[in-house]
């Protein structure tokens, strides 16, 4: 029996800043290294600590 890999990785897409200056979250899930990436509806003010 073969093994398969689950990761999820939520991200900032900071090159889709809006009008109000906030990015859209995204969910990145990967099953034996095929990978999809969703925007779950929620946005993040940019963080100063994270340079663009």
């Amino acid at each position: 029996m073969s093994r398969k890999t689950f990761k999820t990785l939520f991200l900032v897409k900071p090159s889709r800043i809006s009008k109000k200056g906030e990015s859209p979250v995204f969910m990145r899930i990967t099953v034996g290294g095929q990978r999809i990436e969703t925007t779950i509806g929620k946005s993040s003010e940019r963080c100063p600590l994270v340079p663009v």
